[in-house]
């Protein structure tokens, strides 16, 4: 896609997240479809959350509850309440687990 064509949508997107948040949250589930990038997305805004910059800034209340939210949007378990702990463990864990889950259905 183009630079200015990409710049495009993505302030597109910005504005419809400002100003319709419960609605642009509702698409999620269509923009990701496959388990595994739902999963990883939500592991990607957990580690965000791990780091250290972050935490400094202290995330807020409201934040925090849009990680949970996007996580049961997504039907993916989040732990936006203690984002010391580390991700990264999970996400390799949930990583393995779809893993094992494609390879079972693979043989089936």
């Amino acid at each position: 896609m183009p630079q200015d064509q990409w710049r495009r949508v993505r302030g597109e997107q910005e504005i419809i997240v400002r100003y319709a948040p419960d609605e642009a949250l509702a698409t999620l589930p269509q923009l990701l479809r496959n388990a595994a990038d739902r999963e990883r997305l939500v592991a990607l805004v957990q580690r965000l959350l791990a780091d250290e910059r972050v935490q400094r800034a202290k995330p807020s209340t409201e934040q925090l509850a849009m990680v949970e939210s996007i996580g049961q949007t997504l039907s993916v378990v989040t732990d936006a309440a203690s984002p010391a702990r580390s991700p990264r463990k999970r996400a390799h864990k949930v990583s393995r687990k779809t893993a094992r889950k494609a390879a079972a259905g693979a043989r089936a």
